[in-house]
């Protein structure tokens, strides 16, 4: 299986002819999972917050992996690459209240 980080197609380039299947399709289902999971971006937003509490509203979605991390705004403005969800917070929150928020964890520092 090709490992799930920064690949260009040229580096994927492989002649078929010479591979025997990876087990059954079951199995190789599986090993694709296992893939996923393995290489699997962590998800985050990062949250504006509206007076003091009152209200919050998601500024941006975010991608962070290996090679950097992604962000968009849903709502327009600017979309981007940073070195890490916590520069983007930094970068973007524009002296506004900003909360960092990662999807999956349960209790996120502040």
């Amino acid at each position: 299986m090709i490992d799930g980080g920064a690949v260009n197609a040229a580096e994927i380039a492989v002649d078929e002819s010479e591979l025997a299947p990876l087990g059954t399709h079951e199995e190789f289902r599986e090993l694709l999972v296992d893939l996923v999971q393995a290489s699997a971006p962590e998800v985050f937003a990062l949250c504006e917050e509206i007076g003091d509490r009152a209200d919050g509203v998601v500024r941006y979605w975010g991608l962070s992996h290996e090679d950097g991390t992604e962000v968009f705004a849903p709502y327009g403005g600017v979309n981007g690459r940073f070195r890490s969800p916590e520069s983007a917070l930094r970068l973007l929150s524009g002296g506004r209240p900003m909360h960092l928020i990662r999807l999956g964890v349960e209790a996120d520092t502040p």
